[in-house]
């Protein structure tokens, strides 16, 4: 055999083996759920109707890991997240007063769930 000929049986060999060896280690797949909410302003006048913000809404797992995202003036916002216990905050735009969801969320493989965080107005 060639050197180059030897380069390349030992570069597919190489490769085979590779690819055996890594056929049965496979990670198992992280499971994740989605979460579709809205952020809110409630309060003010008597009667008011809670209402749509822009804003940005902050997923805090069990646990302390945390992903945020921006929530545009229709107030409507969309997670995929891990399979896991959250609490959701935000802040709106127009407001410095902090948010909160009224429960906890628990997100589960393969499902959407929804929740609203609200903003009091005083």
């Amino acid at each position: 055999m060639r050197k180059g000929g030897r380069v390349r049986h030992w570069v597919w060999v190489g490769l085979t083996i590779g690819a055996l060896a890594g056929a049965g280690c496979s990670s198992p797949a992280t499971q994740n759920g989605v979460v579709i909410g809205r952020l809110v302003q409630d309060g003010g006048p008597v009667g008011a109707a809670p209402r749509a913000v822009a804003g940005a809404v902050i997923a805090i797992k069990s646990g302390g890991s945390t992903k945020t995202t921006v929530v545009g003036s229709n107030g409507q916002f969309r997670m995929e997240l891990p399979v896991g216990r959250y609490t959701f905050m935000g802040a709106a735009s127009n407001t410095p007063q902090q948010c909160v969801d009224q429960h906890a969320v628990v997100v589960t493989s393969s499902r959407v769930v929804s929740t609203q965080v609200v903003c009091p107005i005083p």
